[in-house]
């Protein structure tokens, strides 16, 4: 389409003159056809720097934000008006969200269309635009929004709602409409810290783990502000990062195929300095406040939350060492000596877990899904592949354990069961005789100081993301039961990762030969060599904690 005349006129101008000073010296005729041309413009844009570059970013899914005051419901409005034809945002408590409608209504220049009470803006600017919002913060908000398409998925202050909910919704991210785009934007600051009273740990932190190679410093391969990283949802249901090209294919039960790529993700940091509109007297508030909130609030750190919590069993640093330790070619010369074997008990994101071990070099993680190894047998078969070299497979006896614990003794392996919430009497004591309420205390406490580097054990774990997170998740506790060591418990921790731990339960497993004084022994009295120890292939008699 041609220039109107008006715009080919259009000068460059020079340093002793300005727009205003150009339109001023224009006819009234030619004033009024610029008038109308501007009519169709948008009114607002985005603010150059950070907001600019999240508004042209080109991620499937974009965090934004990391600090208060940097524009962040701006964002979302702006997107909402100028490049999306629906739009859902939310936020825990639908209340909330009155400041960006009203950034909508000052940016779209009148509230024609909009009902505040049915939370929708029907804009009427062209076909089908329009925007709607909710709350997501009761049980069971999500499910509201199922089978409802929109090409933009919007969520401001996502670290007051639950990443499941928000993946779920992000099934219906589609559009019907040919070349429309479609995206997801997250909003957020730094996520509380870990009570360190209650150890109640916020529900936001899994932006740290989703945002990892931007926002945590510890991650192996950082990424910068902006820059594409990809991920697909691997065969296990976990999220992998990847590479642009790995197109991956699958298969329907009716044996139709599709090619799926993978999912482009980043995160723009923003804070009050990048915003123009911002107040010198917001900007001193945020300065006013106390550590670590003015860090987090004025700055958009994230060290403060990322650190340890003061009772964390396992420091988080001692793990990130041992995974950097590791090498695909560690089990080379070396015979395995165990497989720590959890079984799935049940639901949509637990795994059997397999940790085979190599003396104090641990073998990458195998998994099944629950519906894989629905019975002790299926168990048991998939331990027996997994293990080599007669290694001794450790189950945890609890519950559906059992049967998996059955099937290899009645197949003729000679499995070491282990019910962890047992007392911990008769378990070889550790260095420095640590009061250990239970054997799943013994176990986390036996890793702790395996991994402690003042004592050179030079363990190796592969690199795995859900593997840190099970690690370094638990907390212990000894106020109570007269001092004695407790680690948190399963269904704790499931509440607060929003899974099992069965990826570190089966690391804790492998390592149950150690109770046997005369291994324990081996291990302590050769701190240096990492040395290969075998399993004992005598019968342990049967207690409180251990079944042979």
């Amino acid at each position: 389409m041609a220039k109107p005349d008006i715009l080919q006129a259009m000068p460059s101008l020079g340093d002793q003159e300005t727009w205003e000073e150009w339109f001023e010296g224009l006819s009234s005729i030619e004033k009024a056809d610029i008038s109308e041309l501007v009519k169709g413009l948008p009114k607002v844009g985005p603010m150059e720097g950070p907001q600019q570059r999240a508004y042209n970013s080109e991620a499937d899914v974009l965090g934004y934000g990391g600090a208060a005051g940097g524009g962040k419901s701006a964002l979302l409005a702006l997107l909402a008006l100028h490049e999306h034809t629906r739009t859902v945002i939310f936020r825990d408590d639908a209340t909330q969200l009155s400041g960006l409608i009203d950034d909508v209504v000052q940016f779209f220049g009148t509230t024609h269309g909009l009902n505040r009470q049915n939370k929708y803006f029907y804009f009427g600017d062209r076909p089908g635009h329009m925007m709607e919002w909710g709350g997501l913060g009761n049980p069971g908000d999500e499910t509201k929004w199922q089978g409802r398409a929109h090409d933009f998925l919007a969520a401001d202050e996502v670290t007051n709602i639950p990443r499941r909910k928000l993946m779920w919704l992000m099934t219906w991210l589609r559009s019907p409409i040919r070349g429309q785009r479609c995206r997801a934007v997250f909003t957020f600051n730094p996520p509380g810290n870990v009570d360190e009273a209650t150890g109640k740990v916020p529900l936001g932190r899994w932006v740290i783990s989703f945002f990892a190679p931007w926002i945590d410093e510890r991650h192996p391969n950082p990424a910068q502000p902006g820059e594409l990283r990809f991920f697909h949802t691997n065969d296990e249901g976990l999220s992998e990062e990847t590479t642009k090209d790995d197109v991956r294919e699958i298969k329907f039960p009716n044996g139709d195929t599709r090619m799926i790529p993978p999912r482009s993700r980043t995160f723009i940091p923003a804070t009050a300095l990048d915003n123009t509109y911002q107040s010198a007297e917001y900007i001193q508030n945020l300065y006013s406040l106390e550590e670590p909130f003015r860090s987090q609030m004025l700055y958009g750190s994230f060290k403060q939350v990322i650190s340890d919590h003061p009772k964390q069993a396992i420091p988080s640093k001692w793990v990130d060492e041992a995974m950097e330790r590791w090498t695909p070619d560690g089990a080379r010369n070396r015979t395995m000596s165990a497989v720590g074997l959890d079984v799935a008990r049940g639901g949509i994101r637990s795994f059997t877990c397999a940790a085979p071990r190599y003396g104090l070099w641990f073998d990458k993680i195998q998994r099944r899904k629950g519906s894989e190894t629905p019975t002790g047998r299926d168990a048991a078969s998939f331990a027996m592949s997994v293990a080599l070299n007669r290694a001794r497979i450790v189950v945890d006896m609890n519950g559906v354990g059992v049967g998996a614990y059955e099937s290899l003794e009645g197949a003729g392996i000679n499995p070491l069961g282990i019910f962890p919430g047992a007392r911990s009497s008769g378990m070889h004591p550790l260095p420095g005789r640590p009061k250990l309420y239970n054997w799943r205390a013994w176990g986390y406490w036996l890793l702790r100081m395996l991994l402690n580097p003042e004592r050179h054990m030079n363990v190796c774990l592969p690199p795995d993301d859900r593997l840190r997170d099970d690690l370094c998740t638990p907390l212990y506790d000894d106020d109570v039961h007269g001092g004695k060591i407790l680690i948190e418990s399963k269904d704790d921790l499931r509440k607060r990762l929003g899974r099992s731990t069965d990826d570190g339960d089966a690391v804790i497993l492998s390592l149950a030969e150690f109770m046997v004084e005369q291994d324990a022994r081996r291990l302590w009295h050769r701190p240096n060599t990492n040395r290969i120890v075998r399993p004992r292939a005598s019968k342990f008699s049967s207690n409180e904690w251990m079944s042979a």
